[in-house]
Parts: C-alpha cells; structure tokens; sequence
C-alpha cells in the first residue's frame, strides 16, 4: 500500500545480533530501531535464528517462529542482519 502510516502498522525485524551467524546483541542497532518504531506507534515483532528471547524497554518483543508467514502477516519486513537463514 501507498502511504501506510507508521502507527499501527505490523513491522517484522529479521536479524538483531550485531553481527551475522551470531547470538551477540549487545551495540546492535535493532534495539534503537524498535524503539523508534515503537515510539511511532509500530506493532514489533522479530525473527532471529540466534535470540530466542528479546526485550525493547524492559518488555518481550513477540518472536515469529515460521520466517514466511510472520513475512506474510507484515506491512514491512526490514533485513537488520544478514544471516545465513536470510538467503538473499
């Protein structure tokens, strides 16, 4: 859709290590990405093969088992961190 707002929107966030095939999150950008996402009003939810649990402000981020339907179900899908699974 053209011009989608922001708010409300279902935004899925692949990768939030900070560095590829990694469990490593700490100085990756993905926290202060959701924050601002957040902060516009955005519904965040994530996939990442290496972080089976993630927290934005102290709160769980949803985590999308099946990479195709949480993909489908999204209004923006943003690649963070290119993970083998990510196969582009």
């Amino acid at each position: 859709e053209h011009g989608k707002s922001v708010r409300g929107a279902r935004v899925l966030l692949l990768g939030v290590t900070y560095k590829p095939d990694s469990a490593d999150q700490e100085a990756a950008p993905a926290r202060e990405i959701a924050t601002r996402l957040m902060d516009m009003g955005a519904q965040i939810g994530y996939h990442d093969p290496h972080v089976l649990d993630w927290r934005v402000r102290e709160r769980p981020v949803p985590r999308a088992d099946s990479l195709y339907e949480a993909a489908a179900a999204a209004d923006l899908t943003v690649l963070l961190q290119q993970h083998r699974t990510y196969d582009l």
